[in-house]
């Protein structure tokens, strides 16, 4: 009764809802049972400890103005006051050093009326020679706490003072926001909670590109930016990958920047941001200096290039928000060869972790920068990606380059005609590669360059445009068209897209398509048919389960192959020779193949191999060991009998898929001899190797 009929005061009184006669009347009341009042519970929620004495503390410098409810509370020694006295007893109190307030020992006679009116008391407030009641009413506290409750800045202001918050907090993982009230016109106690908006990992950030094109070289020219991205826009792009020769940003490989240049790079990022592009830097060699060639003579010119000039030129982009990510090199390898080996790949991995080291030193928008690092070549399979080692970072993806099949879409005098069945299934293996090498373990990752050079063949490009773009959109793998810089249009079987200057396209036919893909979500789905080997004694199923890549929805299909091809033994199917069989089926009128190599029984073993684990690579690998057989692992085809199981390259690098058992056959190109081991894989291990012996 007493805390409420104080509260009730309180309130009346602020409000002027009752006359003198009445609030006196209360008030009266209210010192009468004043022995209900729990001492030490400065704060009113039934607790006593150092916050309660905290209270006390600031209402004693002034900081905050106790109510009577509060006053009567912290006078725990019963001086009629509340100071540090009152404060240091809740403390021991709290401590458990005493049991009991001094003022919980007074005899119910004595007088505690003073906490009804100072007057009455005889006891002036200490602060009340600095302001007096109506202004001490106007002082309010303004507390700013973080995301978990932990008290940033506290702030006593009177009434108009203008709040200062306290510096920007970090929180690992997001950006700071705001605060979540507006603290600007204050007009009593106010707490304030820091918002926060968590930053996109590198994947989610993959996730927001619909279709990229490559702008390559637009400092050199003299196109009109702003009306070049808002024609992309309109054509239906919201990614662009800004492309230029590192060389020309700076003056020296280790030196300072051309601020000239850089410049005019942000100028062209701003026009980029204006339209609400995603952007991404993408940085290439000059081709008179080739910074990035990757042998061990090299690298610690490469790595004092990361931490001189290409630093130079990050900070200089710090600024940007997230929407810039920053490339490290494209297509990079040994100019000495022009190739890529262990030795080239070795030096990439090191380099590009020196690279993503060296942003996030930089701080700022850094520190959550999207960075992109590639594998050797820009390549998705073969040595380039089976040595390749991804950074622990998850704000930095890979970039690769894919213009496959070669020989229609790379290829300047090659075939101009789409294959349906041999470009499909070299496209399938393309992609698979992607998925096998990157998407399996987790490693976000984009085709930052494809494209078809033009024949005369604009109808076979849309073929092909159907088929690579329907996988990319199955795997999830965001695509950036490659279009070559304003001479490239005049060139006949270049890369080259658009005419920058009348903002048009050079193939309509072709681009119209692809972007109409896009517009109208016109792709075809893919299924988990691949390629495999079996034995010639091994039955062949014409009937089995298909899964949908896209939505991992299982069909039951029916599949064909050539009638001369297959046997009939008793119920079975089975391959008349060895060699490869092509298999079709059709869902929703579109033909999908895959093959199946059959092999002769190797009951005759021509040579023996041997199962190494390379220490530099720390990867799997088979040699050939027996006398009067070349060394050379190139001279053979290598051929896993279960795919699902072991990959094996063309190096013999071994490659754990799943569980179960797969044999892996090398057989000599010139001789057709054989060399064949058998594996078990159980929890991605490789638990039992036989290797079969001359017989």
């Amino acid at each position: 009764m007493k805390r409420l009929s104080v509260l009730v005061l309180t309130l009346t009184m602020y409000l002027g809802l009752f006359n003198s006669n009445a609030i006196e009347a209360i008030s009266n009341d209210i010192i009468a049972s004043s022995a209900d009042i729990l001492f030490g519970d400065v704060g009113g929620d039934g607790l006593i400890n150092s916050l309660d004495a905290a209270q006390v503390l600031k209402h004693d410098v002034c900081l905050i103005t106790l109510g009577a409810v509060g006053l009567a509370a912290a006078d725990v020694n019963g001086d009629g006051g509340a100071d540090n006295l009152d404060a240091a007893m809740i403390l021991k109190y709290d401590a458990k050093i005493i049991e009991n307030f001094p003022v919980n020992n007074k005899a119910p006679s004595e007088d505690t009326s003073e906490y009804g009116s100072e007057e009455d008391s005889g006891t002036e407030d200490s602060c009340s020679e600095e302001s007096d009641p109506e202004d001490s009413e106007a002082r309010h506290t303004i507390t700013f706490l973080d995301y978990d409750g932990r008290v940033l800045k506290e702030a006593v202001i009177s009434k108009g003072e203008e709040v200062v918050p306290p510096p920007e907090p970090a929180r690992e993982g997001y950006i700071f926001i705001g605060w979540d009230k507006d603290f600007s016109n204050a007009v009593s106690d106010l707490q304030l909670r820091a918002l926060y908006e968590k930053i996109e990992t590198a994947k989610e950030w993959l996730s927001n590109i619909v279709f990229g094109i490559n702008y390559f070289n637009g400092i050199n020219e003299n196109n009109d930016n702003d009306a070049y991205f808002r024609w992309i826009v309109e054509q239906g792009f919201n990614a662009v990958e800004i492309g230029c020769r590192f060389p020309h940003l700076v003056n020296s490989i280790h030196g300072d920047l051309n601020l000239e240049y850089v410049e005019k790079l942000k100028t062209i990022i701003d026009y980029a941001y204006k339209y609400d592009l995603y952007v991404i830097l993408s940085l290439y060699d000059g081709y008179d200096y080739m910074w990035t060639s990757l042998n061990y003579d090299n690298q610690d010119s490469i790595i004092e290039m990361v931490n001189t000039s290409y630093k130079k030129l990050v900070e200089s982009l710090n600024a940007y928000d997230d929407k810039l990510a920053i490339s490290f090199c494209s297509e990079p390898r040994d100019y000495t060869d022009n190739l890529i080996d262990e030795e080239a790949c070795n030096v990439l991995n090191a380099i590009n972790r020196e690279f993503v080291d060296m942003v996030r030193a930089t701080g700022g928008n850094n520190l959550y920068r999207k960075l992109v690092i590639t594998t050797g070549w820009s390549r998705c399979s073969g040595i380039a990606a089976e040595n390749f080692r991804m950074v622990d970072d998850e704000y930095t993806f890979v970039r690769i380059h894919l213009y496959e099949p070669g020989d229609f879409a790379n290829s300047k005098t090659e075939e101009p005609v789409f294959n349906e069945i041999q470009h499909q299934l070299e496209l399938v293996e393309a992609f698979n590669n992607i998925k096998r090498n990157f998407i399996d373990k987790g490693i976000p990752v984009y085709i930052g360059e494809f494209g078809c050079r033009p024949k005369n063949n604009d109808e076979e490009r849309v073929k092909w445009a159907k088929c690579y773009l329907s996988l990319a959109n199955c795997y999830n793998i965001k695509c950036f068209i490659w279009d070559t810089e304003n001479k490239g249009s005049g060139i006949e079987n270049s890369f080259a897209i658009s005419n920058k200057e009348r903002l048009e396209w050079l193939n309509p036919v072709f681009m119209n398509y692809i972007l109409d893909m896009f517009k109208n979500n016109t792709f075809i789905d893919y299924y988990d048919t691949y390629n495999y080997t079996v034995s010639i004694n091994d039955p062949i199923e014409l009937e089995k389960n298909v899964t949908n890549i896209r939505t991992n929805q299982t069909e039951i299909i029916s599949v064909n192959c050539d009638d001369d091809k297959l046997i009939l033994l008793n119920g079975n199917y089975y391959a008349k020779e060895s060699g490869e069989i092509i298999f079709n089926y059709n869902i929703n009128n579109h033909n999908y193949y895959y093959i199946v190599n059959v092999i002769d029984n190797y009951e005759k073993i021509d040579f023996e191999l041997e199962f190494r684990r390379e220490a530099t690579t720390n990867y799997y690998q088979l040699w050939i060991t027996t006398a009067g057989f070349s060394k050379s692992r190139l001279d053979y085809d290598w051929i896993s009998t279960n795919e699902d199981v072991i990959k094996v390259s063309k190096y013999s690098t071994i490659t754990i898929v799943g569980d179960g058992k797969s044999s892996v056959i090398a057989k000599e190109k010139s001789t057709g001899a054989i060399g064949v081991v058998d594996f078990v894989v159980e929890n991605n291990e490789i638990v039992d190797i036989f290797v079969h012996t001359v017989s």
